[in-house]
């Protein structure tokens, strides 16, 4: 039991852990497959490659646009303030 892999993604079991703490698979589950079946394997998500820049593309655009309105709100306000001081408000 201590060498005992994941049927589902491979990950090395800790100790008597239940689930899998990459893909939760439960181990104290029946086998729904047919004996002598090697388990089959699904690959691991990409953290580098062609498609991992795409993945990561919208949450930079997302902290862009939050940047961008924080900025235009603090302008608006430094605007309102300067023309406050002026005297034009």
């Amino acid at each position: 039991m201590p060498d005992e892999l994941c049927p589902m993604c491979g990950t090395r079991r800790i100790g008597s852990f239940r689930y899998c703490r990459t893909c939760r698979f439960d181990f104290d589950a029946p086998m729904s497959q047919a004996p002598g079946q090697a388990p089959t394997r699904r690959r691991r998500r990409a953290t580098s490659g062609p498609g991992f820049e795409r993945r990561a593309l919208p949450s930079i655009r997302l902290v862009a646009g939050a940047i961008a309105i924080i900025a235009a709100t603090l302008l608006g306000v430094g605007v309102v303030i300067a023309l406050q001081l002026a005297g034009r408000i």
